[in-house]
């Protein structure tokens, strides 16, 4: 017996090759190529020098701007604080611990505020905890008398004139 061949082509399709007729199933894992392109653009940072008077500039802008909502007593000890340039970065002298905790909460907006005010996206804000050790707690009455003596050595004398004792 003979072999008979098909005298038909065998027909194999390929994924790029596809007729205008045929359509190839939509695919949420694949981008289409003008997406593609749009994310091949990079962001380009900005990093422009900035001098202490725009840093102090920046910051007045963003107190005004968080007066404006509504803030709390904690968050307005903070405003109150200087912010200095260090480097090409900024720096917030805090008190206590406390401090950092509060602003931690308005770090990301501040943060942002200036590096779009300043058109410096590479800029940080370092916090750094200075406790004042001129202060001495005063506990006792005896304490918040000696203090007052110092600050006024005529206290002492209005003392023994009135006869008073302090210390029991």
């Amino acid at each position: 017996m003979k072999r008979v061949e098909s005298a038909a082509p065998s027909l194999e399709l390929k994924p790029d090759s596809l007729s205008p007729t045929q359509k190839e199933t939509p695919s949420i894992f694949k981008k289409k190529k003008d997406q593609r392109s749009k994310e091949v653009k990079e962001k380009v940072l900005k990093n422009e020098a900035f001098t202490e008077v725009e840093l102090q500039e920046a910051w007045k802008n963003f107190i005004e701007l968080r007066k404006k909502k509504v803030i709390s007593e904690m968050e307005q000890l903070i405003l109150t604080r200087q912010i200095t340039k260090k480097d090409m970065n900024a720096l917030i002298v805090l008190n206590s611990s406390l401090e950092i905790a509060i602003l931690d909460r308005i770090e990301v907006e501040l943060v942002n505020f200036l590096r779009e005010t300043l058109s410096n996206d590479q800029l940080i804000v370092h916090k750094e905890v200075k406790e004042d050790p001129k202060k001495d707690k005063l506990y006792t009455s005896k304490d918040k008398y000696d203090f007052m003596v110092k600050e006024q050595p005529l206290l002492q004398k209005l003392k023994d004139k009135l006869g008073l004792d302090f210390e029991y």
